[in-house]
């Protein structure tokens, strides 16, 4: 049984990463009250091209940091077509996902690759391990990089000037033009980080994960990310938590010899996790909202 758990610890650390960067994402980008839809379009394009810095430079770390630097020029397209174009931020990320999924499916066909990066040769993250109990716990740069996230981007969030600064866009745009507050900058900066965050994301999907790219290898990852910052109401800390325990059913469903089901119904174990919280989430906030006004006379 320990030699189990241990086994899925070890994938929950793999698996964790992308969605845990992708919640992040949502994160910061939601404090300046931007709804970061592209984060899909931004893992697909990022993934892609992490493998193509990996095959040609045969260096995961600088793979994984020219990686970012994509991620800051694909949030100053986002940007733009936000603040110059003036086209809504959710058309924009729908638009942003369908362009994403077009262009690696040509760049794909390009390379003589039909549905997988097999010309492609990847150097993948090293990978490390502990010794616990006398079992091995695996893991990579990736995934310390995941879990060191969360904390950052708290105390980014709530110890900074300029995360507090960003949550004042996002949460009053007028008494931030009151204040004296430059919106366009803060929304901007968010927006960068958000896009690095989901480069990162897309990154760790081919570098940490699995050694290659394939179309739709993302698989609904943005909008679990999404889904997560919804559940924590903007915490970085909450989005850690539901993020590893997405993860871990993300985990569960890859290990099928644990349950005597069919392979096709353990795959939805994940997404119906997400709808389950989400609604367990809402009639929380329900309630404590009956109550509030409850115990103010207002009902």
């Amino acid at each position: 049984m320990t030699g189990i758990n241990l086994g899925l610890l070890s994938t929950l650390l793999i698996i964790q990463t992308p969605i845990l960067f992708a919640a992040l994402s949502a994160n910061v980008a939601s404090r300046s009250g931007y709804f970061n839809v592209g984060i899909e379009g931004l893992m697909t394009i990022s993934a892609f091209f992490a493998v193509v810095f990996s095959h040609f430079f045969q260096n995961a770390i600088l793979a994984f940091i020219l990686t970012m630097v994509l991620g800051l020029v694909q949030g100053l397209i986002l940007y733009f077509i936000d603040n110059k174009l003036k086209v809504n931020s959710i058309l924009a990320g729908i638009a942003y996902n369908l362009i994403a999924m077009g262009l690696t499916s040509i760049l794909l066909n390009l390379l003589g690759d039909r549905g997988i990066s097999t010309s492609l040769q990847t150097i993948p993250f090293a990978r490390h391990s502990v010794s616990i109990m006398g079992k091995e716990i695996y893991y990579n740069i990736s995934s310390i990089l995941g879990i060191l996230s969360i904390f950052i981007i708290y105390i980014f969030n709530e110890k900074t000037v300029l995360g507090i600064r960003i949550f004042s866009v996002g949460k009053s745009v007028e008494f931030s033009k009151i204040s004296g507050l430059n919106i366009n900058k803060y929304r901007l900066i968010s927006l960068l980080i958000s896009s690095v965050l989901a480069s990162m994301a897309g990154a760790s999907l081919t570098l940490g994960y699995l050694p290659w790219f394939s179309r739709d290898m993302v698989a609904g990852r943005g909008f679990i990310g999404l889904a997560i910052d919804v559940m924590s109401s903007g915490s970085a800390l909450l989005s850690g938590f539901f993020s590893v325990v997405l993860s871990f059913m993300f985990t569960l469903s890859n290990h099928q010899s644990l349950f005597n089901l069919k392979p096709e119904l353990l795959e939805l174990i994940p997404y119906m996790s997400v709808f389950i919280i989400i609604i367990l989430r809402i009639q929380l906030v329900r309630i404590k909202k009956r109550k509030y006004e409850k115990n103010k006379g207002i009902i």
